[in-house]
């Protein structure tokens, strides 16, 4: 995504949100998914902001369960 925060990838029917591409499939929950798994449990417009606090405890709790 390069260093843009409002970057969407759709990808083989699921969509990565943020700087950090999070998917909806699992992480997070948009309208796309209604019965996304959103371990993080937060909307996945959240990635899409400049403030990456969300963003960071996300991605933490993916690399605590990769």
């Amino acid at each position: 995504s390069g260093c843009d925060t409002q970057t969407v990838v759709n990808n083989n029917g699921s969509t990565e949100y943020g700087l950090f591409q999070i998917n909806n499939k699992i992480w997070c929950r948009d309208n796309h998914i209604p019965h996304s798994r959103n371990i993080c449990g937060i909307s996945c417009d959240k990635f899409l902001d400049d403030d990456l606090t969300d963003d960071l405890m996300c991605v933490k709790k993916i690399l605590d369960n990769v």
